[in-house]
């Protein structure tokens, strides 16, 4: 499993780079055999009413599977990827993979 993290407008801090590659790794690791790359964008958005907001896209590439993109919204650059991850996973366990 790849993990590429691609940070707009502002590069991503190495502290930042581990707390993300943690995130990813605890949750996707049941189905590490299944993924072959993850590329995660991040960025900060200017929002009138909220804002500022942070944006994340997670891209999951399955072997024999199509590509399965999430984009999600948060208050800071981790609860956007926490979010993405996490339906992510639901995806995953509905769509993909029976695991119970």
């Amino acid at each position: 499993m790849k993990l590429n993290l691609v940070g707009v407008h502002e590069p991503i801090t190495v502290a930042s780079k581990v707390a993300f590659s943690k995130a990813v790794n605890s949750a996707l690791s049941c189905y590490a055999t299944n993924i072959r790359k993850i590329n995660v964008r991040v960025e900060k958005l200017a929002d009138r009413r909220k804002g500022k907001l942070a944006q994340c896209q997670v891209e999951l590439q399955l072997p024999g599977l199509p590509t399965l993109r999430v984009k999600t919204k948060g208050k800071t650059l981790l609860q956007a990827l926490n979010r993405a991850l996490n339906n992510c996973k639901q995806i995953l366990k509905q769509k993909y993979f029976k695991l119970s």
